[in-house]
């Protein structure tokens, strides 16, 4: 697992993830809870595999929520220290103390440029996973239209086959 202000690595993520668990999630109020009751009021068993893609995205989406509000408060803490410094630099009475605060300034800079590229790398991942969900969707659609072509192949070919097997009778005309 990794610090909160990285959030968490890819393998924590799908470790944690609880498939059929999504389905109830709101995404804050965003969404209603996907029922898991059939029609004679029983409960639906779902297959947990056919809704593991979306569990994972949901939770790497919560996890980029998380580690973009940690990094906003972090960035809002950087900003203040780098106004400080800022004006404590205008201030400096000795080049050493200019140089020391000019070194700092750099370091509070670059401290900032790292918390924009860990929330990149997190929306990223949301996308990354959002495109491997998709592609796979497409994969399993044209997957199933090809089986779906051949098993109706092979049935036209057994009628085919039971067809020849039947003999008519020929009617006779007196």
């Amino acid at each position: 697992m990794r610090c909160e202000r990285s959030g968490l690595n890819r393998t924590t993520i799908l470790n944690q993830t609880q498939s059929l668990a999504s389905l109830q999630d709101t995404g804050s109020g965003s969404y209603r809870a996907i029922d898991n009751v059939d029609l004679n009021g029983g409960e639906l068993q779902r297959d947990p595999l056919l809704f593991r893609r979306y569990a994972v995205l949901d939770a790497t989406q919560a996890n980029t929520y998380r580690v973009t509000e940690t990094a906003k408060a972090r960035e809002r803490t950087l900003q203040a220290e780098i106004a400080q410094t800022l004006e404590a630099l205008k201030s400096a009475k000795t080049d050493a103390e200019t140089q020391k605060l000019a070194a700092k300034l750099n370091a509070l800079n670059g401290q900032l440029a790292q918390e924009e590229n860990a929330r990149r790398r997190e929306v990223d991942a949301v996308t990354l996973q959002k495109v491997a969900n998709d592609a796979r969707l497409e994969q399993e659609r044209v997957a199933a239209a090809e089986l779906a072509a051949k098993n109706d192949f092979l049935s036209n070919q057994r009628v085919s086959a039971y067809m020849k097997t039947i003999k008519l009778r020929q009617h006779e005309t007196p």
